[in-house]
Order: structure tokens, then sequence, then C-alpha cells
């Protein structure tokens, strides 16, 4: 390899060691802010994530799809931690080919709405409230929102959104196949060492070639 070459590859692995490295990872759950009416499609129902929203007049819906083998799927209602937040926001599971028969129905009055949840990626406190967990078979789902009268905040949890939360509080590795975020200062601190040595390479290949 000529001194050109060497210089050039040394280069090109500075570069490309600070874009892997400084690329952000996220947290297994994630926060949506939702805005409009219709329905919001859910790519990955079992996948943990908060979707907020307020009810504008009608009731409100998600839908998911069951692809191959049968999958267990968790949902539960939040309502802002306000003292003026209403707690009657109430939840119906459906499988779009049996609308008029519900999977299973959420009824605000069947929970206490009593235990917090922190929201960290909106920065948000929330009150936890009816909850469900389904075995459902390969199909089309809506899970449709409503309230008494159809202009409550509300967030639907989806997945093991509690599991996934404690997790991150402990520390711990997130879900298998989920991402987990590395500590900036980690971060930083391995990108200025692999740009150092890549440096110090560089000049050592200088030096040595003059």
């Amino acid at each position: 390899m000529t001194r050109m070459n060497r210089t050039k590859s040394f280069a090109v692995l500075a570069i490309l060691s600070t874009v892997v490295l400084a690329t952000p990872i996220a947290f297994a759950w994630q926060s949506y802010a939702v805005s409009g009416d219709g329905p919001v499609f859910i790519q990955s129902p079992s996948k943990a994530a908060l979707y907020r929203r307020t009810l504008v007049g009608e009731p409100q819906a998600f839908q998911f799809d069951i692809v191959g083998a049968p999958s267990r799927v968790r949902f539960q209602l939040f309502v802002p931690n306000e003292e003026q937040s209403k707690r009657d926001v109430s939840a119906a599971l459906v499988n779009r080919d049996n609308p008029g028969t519900p999977v299973v129905t959420l009824d605000p009055s069947a929970a206490p709405w009593s235990e917090r949840f922190y929201d960290s990626k909106a920065g948000l406190h929330l009150l936890a409230g009816p909850k469900t967990e389904q075995q459902l078979e390969a199909g089309q789902y809506e899970i449709r929102i409503w309230s008494s009268n159809n202009d409550s905040a509300y967030a639907l949890g989806m997945g093991d959104l509690a599991g996934e939360v404690a997790a991150e509080q402990r520390g711990e590795e997130p879900g298998a196949g989920e991402a987990k975020e590395v500590n900036p200062n980690l971060r930083a601190g391995v990108i200025i060492g692999t740009i150092a040595a890549v440096c110090a390479g560089i000049w050592f290949a200088r030096r040595k070639s003059a």
C-alpha cells in the first residue's frame, strides 16, 4: 500500500468511526404526539410505545394487523396527571371483520387511575388507567377510543410499556432486538479516543515516509 493510500485509509476510518459512534440510538420504547382525527396505523403492536392524543368531538381509532401466528397484544389507557383532566376515556378492541362484537372493552370506572406514570420522552406526568392483554389470531384489528363528551386528552400505551420503562430506569438492557441508548459521556470518550488514535497513525505514517 502506498503512503497516499495509507493516509486515505486512515482518513476514511476516522470518518466512518465518528459517524457510527455519533449516531444516536433510541431506547426500546417511544412516545408520539398524534395529530389529526383519522385512524392511526400501528406497525408493530407488540412494540412498547405511547401515543398521545386528544378527542375532538368524535371517537378515534388505532389500527394494526396480526400476520401469521397468533400474538399477544397489550394496551393501556392513560390521561394527563392534571387536576382538570377527565378520567372518562374508554376503549374497545375489535376485529375489523366483525366490528359489532368487541374482543374486549376497557371501562374507565373499573380502574382507580391512581398509578402514576412519567413519560420521560415528552416530559409529561400521566395517570395509568385500565389495561388488557389479549392473545389475538391473525387478522385486522382496531382499538376505538372515546369519552363521555369526546373531548378528553389521553394516551394509548402499547406493548409492555411499564416493563420497558422500569428496565430503562434500572439501566438494564431493553427487550430482545431493541436498541438501548449509549451513555453520552462514554460515546464522547470513544469518539475522541478514536480520532486521537487515527491522527497518531497518520502522523507516524507521514514521519516514517519522510
